[in-house]
């Protein structure tokens, strides 16, 4: 099986850090990390800015998955929270339990996302600051044309994200004739990187042939394996 990659989507730095972060960084009492790229933006944002760690010397942190909590070690936190199943905005609220956060002061550096882990934190008792810490913008290389072509072959897509998805759609829709485009659809096997994708990918009218039960890359690699072994059609994929 041959894998396609195809960027459609590309990171870049998002809004200003909130009043708190800058003025009063000790303040707060949890940091929460949905994805290893947060970590990567947060800690630019500190290497810029020469501050550190020590800063937010109150602080816990809490990372939605395994590969987070990672990258979180790699760069010195030593004490890391991460859910013992479901790698989602859900997730790290099941972390809290039933520990009261009326009052507590939270941080969450990351892209735009679902809305339930602020309101739900909000709706606790927590003092939420909410950083776009990055963004994701629609990938307008060159290389991106000549891959979508290419992509026509794939029997099976995988899509890691909702924006990747939106972003792809838009794009295949610009290049081919409505069509090929509506033939492709017809026809391709997709397949998600966990349930608020597969969800997101269902909202929009796409069957999903299958997910990862979690939403980490491993997962969806041996969803990927499980489902192509079912037979021998499948000879390409695109992500």
């Amino acid at each position: 099986m041959d894998a396609i990659p195809c960027p459609v989507i590309r990171f870049v730095p998002g809004r200003a850090a909130p009043p708190r972060v800058v003025e009063n960084p000790g303040s707060y009492d949890w940091i929460l990390f949905t994805s290893p790229r947060g970590v990567e933006y947060f800690f630019q944002w500190l290497d810029v800015h020469r501050r550190s760690l020590s800063d937010f010397s109150a602080a816990r942190f809490a990372a939605i998955g395994p590969a987070t909590a990672e990258r979180l070690r790699e760069w010195g936190v030593g004490d890391v929270r991460v859910p013992e199943r479901a790698y989602q905005a859900e997730g790290l609220l099941e972390l809290f339990g039933a520990e009261s956060l009326d009052g507590k002061r939270v941080l969450l550096p990351r892209a735009h996302g679902r809305p339930i882990l602020v309101d739900t934190l909000r709706s606790r008792g927590a003092r939420v600051d909410e950083w776009e810490i990055y963004r994701t913008e629609p990938e307008r290389s060159l290389r991106l044309r000549p891959i979508l072509k290419v992509v026509r072959t794939a029997g099976i897509i995988l899509f890691t994200s909702p924006s990747t998805f939106h972003h792809f759609d838009a794009a295949v829709a610009a290049a081919w004739s409505h069509e090929a485009y509506r033939a492709w659809w017809d026809r391709v096997d997709v397949i998600a990187i966990g349930p608020v994708t597969a969800e997101a990918l269902r909202h929009e009218g796409v069957p999903v042939a299958a997910e990862a039960e979690q939403a980490t890359e491993n997962d969806l690699v041996r969803r990927v394996i499980e489902y192509a072994g079912k037979d021998g059609r499948h000879e390409e994929m695109a992500s």
